[in-house]
């Protein structure tokens, strides 16, 4: 997980703290969409923003 945050900060060319406010900024996005709808929500950003990183590096970014 460490080597895959590595890899989409190196890719994205920014510091390590732009990534952090950025996966928070998606995160609190994505909820504020899901809550929305009624009942319960279960969802992990963090497992959607790597699989995500890890689409764009394997799709040559």
């Amino acid at each position: 997980m460490i080597g895959v945050l590595l890899l989409a900060t190196k890719l994205a060319g920014e510091p390590g703290d732009e990534v952090v406010r950025g996966n928070t900024r998606f995160a609190l996005d994505l909820y504020g969409k899901l809550r929305e709808e009624p009942g319960n929500l279960f969802c992990s950003p963090f497992s959607i923003s790597t699989g995500l990183a890890m689409t764009y590096a394997g799709a040559g970014g």
